[in-house]
């Protein structure tokens, strides 16, 4: 029973995290309406965002290997309820840039905890479950989006707080025991020995900001879609991505971690080819819809590979992990917009469907240490 405990617990800091990106996410406009934000402001105020997300993820991978995972992510999810609802409360713009690194240093400290606690509920299972956990933050992210839509930012905390009440109830498991002497580091630096899986990660997190930010240009520039279906290319690409964690599972079970990120990679590309060797309404959207089926398990089966390693202590593994494909999610879009600057759109976008083809070439990497199927 503990460990059904424990995925519930995982998966309602999961939804908790989801719920708070969401939310945030819908908040972004009536922010920079109540504060008059200029986009340069606006930018800024999302790269403080960036900024403490990443110091978290650094400090909090040894943080948890010396704490404990569980204890590490409830803590970080009644943090995010404390702060989430800050930014509406702002008296002035220096405040609500305080209070937004507050709101990243709390998201990236529970990113990297409950991923580790669910690599160890993972490990416990002795099958693939990771991508079930992710799936659980998708959906949640929508439905943040949703309440903070109809209710506000500072309402949206409430559903935080009680996903942090049903995990400090349900509990967790502890972490796997170090050997006696070794201390894991203080700080996640991206080790040698992790390059390859950190590259992995930075690549899908690359593309994936890429569609967040750009799909939406390409299909009214490119594929003539009339403004209100100017999103569709990235909401294909979203639910492509949840249905596929939903199911993603499965996939890892039948033909391993390995396998399932070649073929994610090998996927994402093609669909990112179709839609830019035809620039239509209809093709451009299915070549979206197959970018985020293809990547929909590249991070989940990424995250359990690096705190299976054996290389370094799992939390600290996951963070390594973590920031550098964060890293990848905030610096690719702005990359591809300089490139598009200088030859276009169209072109700028072939460097995504390199990225994908690097994710398909890495997959090799999750060979290297333990993992939960045979013949990865």
């Amino acid at each position: 029973m503990p460990i059904f405990r424990a995925r519930a617990a995982t998966t309602a800091c999961f939804a908790a995290n989801g719920v708070a990106i969401g939310a945030w996410a819908a908040s972004v406009p009536v922010i920079q309406s109540a504060f008059a934000l200029s986009a340069p402001a606006l930018g800024g105020l999302l790269l403080e965002l960036a900024a403490g997300a990443i110091a978290a993820m650094l400090l909090a991978g040894g943080i948890a290997d010396r704490m404990g995972s569980a204890r590490v992510m409830r803590a970080a999810t009644w943090a995010i309820a404390v702060v989430l609802p800050l930014p509406a409360f702002a008296p002035h713009a220096p405040a609500l840039g305080l209070c937004i690194v507050l709101l990243g240093l709390s998201t990236g400290t529970s990113d990297v905890a409950m991923n580790a606690q669910a690599s160890e509920v993972e490990r416990r299972y002795g099958r693939p479950i990771m991508s079930s956990f992710h799936a659980g933050f998708s959906i949640a992210g929508l439905g943040g989006a949703v309440f903070a839509s109809a209710f506000g930012l500072a309402l949206s905390a409430l559903p935080v707080a009680g996903l942090a009440l049903a995990a400090s109830l349900l509990g967790g498991v502890p972490d796997p025991g170090r050997p006696p002497g070794e201390r894991p580091p203080r700080l996640a630096l991206p080790s040698r020995s992790m390059f390859g899986l950190c590259l992995l990660a930075g690549a899908c997190m690359a593309a994936e900001g890429a569609m967040a930010d750009w799909s939406g240009i390409y299909m009214r520039d490119f594929a003539n879609a009339p403004a209100r279906f100017a999103g569709l290319g990235f909401a294909a690409f979203s639910l492509a991505m949840t249905l596929g964690r939903l199911g993603g599972d499965a996939v890892v079970r039948r033909i391993g971690r390995q396998v399932t990120i070649r073929l994610g990679g090998l996927v994402a590309a093609v669909g990112l080819g179709l839609a830019l060797a035809v620039p239509a309404i209809g093709p451009a959207a299915a070549g979206f819809l197959l970018v985020g089926l293809g990547l929909a398990n590249v991070v989940p089966a990424v995250y359990s590979a690096g705190a299976a390693t054996g290389l370094v202590p799992p939390a600290t593994g996951i963070a390594m992990v973590a920031t550098v494909g964060y890293g990848g999610f905030l610096l690719g879009p702005p990359a591809i917009g300089g490139v598009a600057g200088l030859l276009g759109l169209r072109a700028a976008l072939v460097l995504v469907v390199g990225a994908c083809l690097l994710v398909a070439a890495l997959s090799r990497r999750v060979a290297n240490g333990p993992n939960l199927v045979d013949g990865i």
